[in-house]
């Protein structure tokens, strides 16, 4: 797993992270709001769709947000609560 900073804000915040995860996003929580980490996971909305690979470690940390026996696929951006578009 790799670290980035995000650079930008707002729309332009958006497009960096489309661009991270490789296309539409859609943002699932991982972590109750108050919690001052992770919070949200940004993940390519269309990845199981285009057949992407499981995401083993970032499937762990969203598994009590997911319906039994999902998966998140492909690459994904965690978001602090201070992040949140």
């Amino acid at each position: 797993m790799k670290k980035v900073k995000l650079k930008k804000y707002g729309r332009e915040q958006l497009l960096e992270i489309q661009q991270l995860v490789g296309g539409w996003v859609q943002i699932i929580p991982i972590a109750p709001i108050e919690r001052p980490q992770y919070v949200m996971m940004a993940m390519d909305e269309e990845g199981k769709i285009k057949r992407k690979d499981v995401n083993r470690s970032a499937t762990m940390a969203a598994a009590g947000f997911l319906l039994p026996k999902d998966n998140v696929v492909g690459d994904v951006v965690l978001l602090e609560a201070h992040e949140l578009i």
